[in-house]
């Protein structure tokens, strides 16, 4: 198994879009490359910490490079900083 954590700062007032939006990438994520879920953490100073597991390393690596269609991640410019 592959665990793979990133952390984002979401801008104020998009916090629930995000969430929306980590929840959508989820099911479309296991539904393509048939990963194990994924959970989603707040921090005390506000980031929130995504946590995703993967069978094998070569589904994380296809998702990371964006196969199938999916993007990364939504436009960052409008909603949140990612750290990988």
């Amino acid at each position: 198994m592959v665990v793979a954590a990133c952390w984002w700062r979401v801008h104020p007032g998009k916090e629930e879009q995000f969430r929306a939006a980590w929840r959508r990438g989820t099911e479309l994520i296991t539904a393509k490359y048939g990963s194990l879920g994924s959970r989603l953490h707040r921090t005390r100073d506000g980031r929130f910490i995504g946590v995703a597991r993967m069978a094998r390393r070569s589904q994380l690596a296809r998702r990371l490079r964006g196969e199938n269609g999916l993007r990364r991640s939504p436009d960052p410019r409008r909603l949140h900083r990612r750290h990988c």
